[in-house]
């Protein structure tokens, strides 16, 4: 991996690597006279390096886009309609230091208002002059730095056309807005504070750093080579949420991602069972495991052993409860594989049945029959022994 000694370089990227994010955007303003309400996501934002030049990495962006919006004000009927059939694509040129510096945007698609339709049509661009940096690396906890002040350009045009076909909009509003902005982004402290585990539903448990700043919180991880998260705090009237659910990225010169870990799926808690799994490394590096038991305990890391060869490893449940078994690798030179599939374990819980568990049972299941005997002694004793 590209980690040593809690340093993390800036990871290398090749063509074909892909990320796919989810993001969120509401709004719900309430104000005296105005109410406001946006809500947007794309559940899959699909980065992917399309090209590599000597000094940058070009990724193009396509999503879609769903969503809707409401909005009310003194005097005005409110107005709400919804986006349909909306696609985004575009690029993004990442300078390999990681700074941004080019970006563009292009959204297509309908914005129903009540029962009228209308063309959306967004074409956005992006300058940042200079790039920039999103981290310094290398990376590590403690570290803190400065962004670089950088000039962001925004231009471009929004198209409505048929605008003014909705009921009650003025006959002379226009169906194109132009876009033409600069913003003076300046210098930011940053801090990366911390080394979590962060659980991604459909790719595991990865440590990331966390990288802290006065608008918002980024998850990195370098075994997934990208952000995975990114907190923006909510405010009075917007929440934020952008994460990484799916990636095809393999640190360079890592072993492959190691097989699901075969084992028993059912058992019973306090007993001890195998699992076993392999993976191979493409430079026959020799290579460490790690299961994950998911109950606040690993294997540690087991090894080292040779490319290819399966392994072995048992663990004991203590509780009931459902467990998602995983494992992943690294080899001899830190490279770390991404998480394996899943195997699903359930540990039923376990009826405790001793002697005396046996003997209480046996008592409160006979009990009427004791009784009597019981009865039918005290009976005798006094009929024949304890009479004057």
């Amino acid at each position: 991996m590209n980690i040593f000694n809690g340093y993390a370089e800036k990871p290398i990227w090749n063509v074909g690597d892909k990320w796919e994010y989810y993001f969120s955007f509401n709004v719900n303003m309430n104000e005296e006279g105005t109410n406001a309400e946006i809500d947007l996501s794309i559940d899959n934002i699909e980065l992917v390096i399309e090209e590599e030049t000597e000094d940058t990495y070009n990724l193009t962006v396509d999503g879609d886009i769903v969503g809707y919006f409401s909005f009310k004000a003194t005097g005005v009927p409110r107005i709400r309609g919804s986006l349909q059939n909306t696609i985004m694509n575009g690029y993004l040129i990442v300078d390999k230091d990681f700074s941004i510096k080019n970006a563009s945007l292009y959204i297509d698609g309908t914005l129903k208002v009540s029962i009228v339709p209308v063309t959306i049509d967004i074409d956005l661009n992006v300058t940042c002059n200079p790039p920039i940096t999103l981290i310094d690396f290398p990376l590590y906890v403690g570290k803190e730095w400065l962004t670089n002040p950088s000039i962001v350009n925004i231009f471009g045009v929004i198209n409505l056309p048929g605008l003014k076909n909705i009921p009650g909009m003025p006959e002379d509003v226009p169906d194109k807005f132009p876009i033409e902005e600069t913003i003076d982004n300046e210098m930011t402290e940053v801090s990366c504070t911390d080394f979590e585990n962060i659980i991604i539903q459909s790719l595991g448990k990865y440590e990331a750093y966390k990288i802290e700043s006065i608008n918002k919180t980024n998850y990195y991880s370098p075994v997934l080579g990208n952000f995975i998260e990114i907190v923006s705090p909510p405010n009075n009237y917007t929440t934020v949420e952008f994460y990484l659910h799916s990636t095809n990225y393999t640190v360079p010169g890592a072993p492959n991602i190691p097989r699901k870990p075969e084992g028993i799926n059912k058992g019973k808690p306090g007993t001890a069972f195998e699992y076993s799994t392999s993976t191979i490394d493409n430079e026959n590096d020799d290579i460490y495991y790690l299961f994950d038991w998911d109950d606040g305990s690993n294997s540690g890391w087991l090894g080292p052993y040779p490319s290819g060869e399966t392994i072995n490893k048992s663990h004991t449940w203590s509780k009931k409860g459902s467990y998602s078994v995983s494992v992943k690798a690294k080899d001899t030179e830190d490279h770390e594989s991404r998480w394996s599939e899943i195997l699903y374990v359930s540990m039923p819980k376990v009826k405790q049945y001793n002697l005396l568990q046996k003997l209480f049972d046996f008592l409160y299941e006979h009990f009427s029959i004791i009784k009597q005997f019981f009865s039918n002694v005290q009976y005798f004793l006094e009929e024949f022994f304890l009479q004057e």
